[in-house]
């Protein structure tokens, strides 16, 4: 579990304001919870306009921020979210087709070179232009194209033999996943948009979809990730954001300017 903290801390203060009023030790005290506030906005802050995280991930990590109160003069903003490590300090690089080996529903190819290798249908979602929540969104000439598609269905349900090899524990027969039988419609052509990288097959909104109910449309892509695939679904290591890193270090002369005016209040 990821854990991350920042200290607002002045214990070390106490003995002096033994000595002190109440009014100035409550204004060291409120300093000290107000600076913890500030920390706990600024780092939500930042990570909502963080730049490679995902809207659900950054208001997901958001959502984890929380400021405990140890005492009057030590307050702490953390958080628990289990991919705060990654994106504080870096991601290193995967390669996707692991999933391969331990997916229930991977499939073996039976014809052709690929023949006996494990292969799995990826299903893409994509929004349409101004929503960007869990995807990207389609280009407004690629939405005027797919939102004309005849609608594809899913007509029902089979099933089929895990390519994994995996037996039911129960039958000690080959386990058995759902496969959807589908009644397709429409696919936009290649070529609407350029590729997003040299080395993809073709571009991301080919062969795009239309399925779902009218006024609840949903457009989809499907691609294929096999065994053969070497040089494809590796994700690149992604370097570390140091968000929290960032904000204690600009909230520091704020901590030490409102503790330089409070010292001088306990003086004079």
């Amino acid at each position: 579990m990821a854990s991350y903290n920042l200290h607002v801390d002045f214990t070390h203060l106490y003995a002096g304001l033994d000595a002190i009023g109440q009014q100035v030790t409550t204004h060291v005290q409120q300093i000290v919870a107000a600076t913890a506030q500030e920390v706990h906005a600024r780092w939500a802050n930042e990570v909502m306009h963080a730049k490679g995280v995902w809207v659900k991930e950054k208001k997901d990590y958001v959502h984890s921020l929380e400021i405990a109160k140890v005492h009057d003069l030590y307050h702490e903003v953390h958080t628990e979210y289990h991919y705060a490590g990654e994106i504080e300090r870096g991601r290193p690089g995967k390669d996707l087709k692991k999933m391969l080996h331990t997916s229930l529903k991977a499939r073996v190819a039976k014809n052709g070179k690929n023949a006996g290798q494990r292969y799995l249908i990826i299903p893409f979602r994509h929004n349409t232009p101004g929503s960007t929540a869990h995807a990207p969104a389609m280009p407004d000439l690629v939405y005027a194209h797919a939102k004309k598609l005849m609608r594809s269905r899913v007509t029902g349900q089979g099933k089929r033999i895990s390519g994994t090899g995996a037996f039911n524990i129960k039958t000690r027969k080959p386990m058995l996943v759902a496969q959807n039988k589908y009644d397709w419609g429409g696919r936009l052509p290649a070529g609407m948009t350029p590729k997003l990288k040299p080395h993809h097959t073709t571009d991301i909104h080919a062969g795009m979809v239309k399925m779902g109910n009218k006024g609840h449309s949903q457009y989809m892509t499907f691609r294929v990730m096999g065994e053969w695939q070497t040089n494809k679904w590796l994700v690149p290591p992604k370097p570390g954001l140091f968000i929290a890193q960032k904000v204690a270090g600009e909230m520091k002369p704020a901590f030490e300017k409102a503790m330089s005016v409070a010292v001088e209040q306990m003086i004079f």
